[in-house]
């Protein structure tokens, strides 16, 4: 196996060019025209609600379930394609579908409180599966999401903004991301009798005034930035130490910075629609409409796993390597605190390295390196989750 020290570089060689990106903000506060300024965009759109791109020939893919949404990213991870960054137009609605998809596979007209540890898991999956497609094909992900304001029960003061989630997700998903931008509009009164107010559409990239969590790891962005995805990147390119050897993608055709072609031609062999343009999407036509996938649902329960001890060879090192690779600190805490989970999780390490035909070192440096990392990477979002469940 290749030595671990092997993988070992420096932080300025960490590549800035393909962020997250979640972008908050209220009905018609132009999140969706973000694509616009984005380099060669794949839309995954849920709502169908990419009216205001009609003039923009940039590929759509509509999804209308919790199950055809899982099928698209993990055709987007899995296929060859030219797409530079994927943008995901409505979170929210999807993670209605993904509570309904819940209630569905349990019979209950209701969440229950265990359900919720389910719901836990989904998003786990769904991030881990946005980290894969942005490592693994290079891709900028965006996420727009509606925003929610919390008030004080008593001085109807509010007191917290964030994305419209249900369940723990809610709370989970902005550390997840480089950058988190809430946008606004701001209405310009007019300056001669006989115009029309006009309407300027900005980003917060900074706390300001109630709790948010806006900002961006490299600390480059204005409290204020236009909503230009393209110019975002621009700046971050300037501050990276790779800026003069590294370009990354270039910003959509709909930046202020130089454009490039979007990708199209491109239909992927699962339940979703084939690809529109958004140019092609006729106003106030309803909401697609398709059968979900047989057998693309997540599972919401792991299955039973055999046990597995840390001093056997082969496929039982493999697995306890990668589960301490994934867990990374919490492994020695748990190991302590839920000993039966944290063995459950390492015997299903083990069988699904197995799986794909991986039971010993000389395995992997043979030619099973490329699917130790498929295994490890559809192991990774379960493994966390059931160490939460646990905790």
């Amino acid at each position: 196996m290749t030595s671990i020290m092997e993988r070992l570089t420096t932080t300025d060689q960490v590549s800035t060019m393909y962020p997250r990106i979640l972008v908050v903000g209220m009905a018609k506060s132009g999140k969706t025209s973000l694509a616009k300024t984005c380099p060669n965009p794949l839309i995954i759109d849920p709502e169908a609600g990419t009216i205001p791109l009609r003039h923009h020939k940039l590929d759509r893919l509509p999804v209308d379930s919790w199950e055809s949404f899982i099928g698209a990213l993990q055709y987007v991870r899995d296929e060859e394609h030219e797409w530079k960054t994927l943008f995901v137009d409505g979170l929210s609605v999807i993670n209605g579908w993904d509570i309904d998809f819940i209630q569905r596979q349990h019979n209950v007209k209701t969440m229950m409180p265990e359900l919720w540890g389910v719901a836990r898991k989904h998003g786990l999956k769904l991030l881990g599966l946005l980290k894969q497609i942005q490592t693994k094909r290079n891709m900028m992900i965006v996420v727009t999401c509606t925003e929610k304001m919390e008030k004080d029960g008593k001085t109807e003061e509010v007191v917290l903004r964030g994305p419209d989630l249900q369940g723990a997700f809610r709370y989970m998903i902005c550390k997840d991301f480089d950058i988190v931008a809430f946008t606004k509009t701001q209405e310009i009164p007019p300056e001669k009798d006989g115009e029309q107010p006009r309407t300027l559409y900005r980003a917060l990239t900074k706390p300001h005034g109630p709790r948010q969590e806006a900002g961006d790891r490299w600390g480059v962005l204005s409290t204020i930035e236009e909503l230009d995805i393209g110019a975002w990147m621009a700046k971050i390119r300037a501050d990276s130490p790779q800026s003069s050897t590294t370009s990354g993608p270039q910003p959509g055709p709909g930046s202020s910075q130089a454009p490039t072609e979007p990708a199209s031609g491109f239909s992927p062999t699962s339940s979703t629609e084939p690809l529109t343009p958004c140019d092609a999407i006729e106003v106030g036509s309803p909401p697609p409409s398709e059968e979900p996938s047989p057998g693309s649902a997540p599972n919401s329960t792991p299955p039973s796993s055999p046990k597995a001890s840390s001093g056997t060879t082969g496929g039982g090192d493999l697995a306890l390597a990668a589960l301490k690779a994934t867990v990374g600190e919490l492994y020695g805490t748990m190991i302590q605190m839920a000993p039966d989970a944290v063995e459950a999780i390492q015997g299903k390490f083990k069988s699904t390295l197995e799986l794909h035909g991986i039971s010993s070192v000389k395995d992997v440096e043979e030619d099973g390196k490329e699917a130790l990392e498929a295994a490890l990477g559809q192991l990774q979002e379960w493994a966390k989750g059931e160490l939460i469940d646990n905790d």
